[in-house]
């Protein structure tokens, strides 16, 4: 999950980009822990009280925090994929098709845990297939920020 170190990094990345640019695209992209955990609701409310309201969630998924969550209304925008593994993200190059339809500034990518539980992909093949997201992210925006989550 998100802690509070990793939202206190995105947040001030989000508000160094924010100075130099009127509308931010923030794309929360990953497995389960971004799909269904109240971090984006959290992080939203964090930029938000901190004024930055230029920050625009993309992402073709809509779904909201779980029950519980503090917070229920913020931008539920993004790439957020229950049980899927950063190889065949990869692989089947979907961040490729998603990053067309909702172009991002700043990513943060949280993968890799399914690929070591469901499959025991060896270190090697999950760090190629980071290098290649990396790669399209870069391909995508040049200038892209992107953070990699524990």
């Amino acid at each position: 999950m998100l802690g509070l170190k990793t939202l206190s990094l995105v947040s001030l990345l989000i508000s160094t980009v924010c100075a130099a640019s009127p509308k931010i695209r923030y794309m929360p992209f990953g497995d389960s822990i971004t799909e269904i955990v109240c971090w984006r609701g959290l992080l939203w409310t964090q930029l938000q009280t901190a004024g930055f309201t230029n920050v625009d969630f993309v992402g073709s998924g809509t779904n909201q925090n779980p029950a519980g969550c503090p917070t229920a209304t913020y931008d539920k925008d993004n790439e957020g994929h229950s049980g899927f593994l950063a190889i065949d993200i990869a692989n089947k190059k979907q961040l490729v098709g998603w990053l067309q339809k909702n172009p991002a500034d700043v990513i943060t990518m949280h993968l890799g845990t399914n690929d070591i539980v469901q499959k025991s992909d060896k270190t090697a093949d999950i760090l190629t297939a980071f290098t290649t997201l990396v790669k399209v992210m870069r391909d995508s925006n040049p200038s892209m920020k992107i953070i990699v989550s524990d």
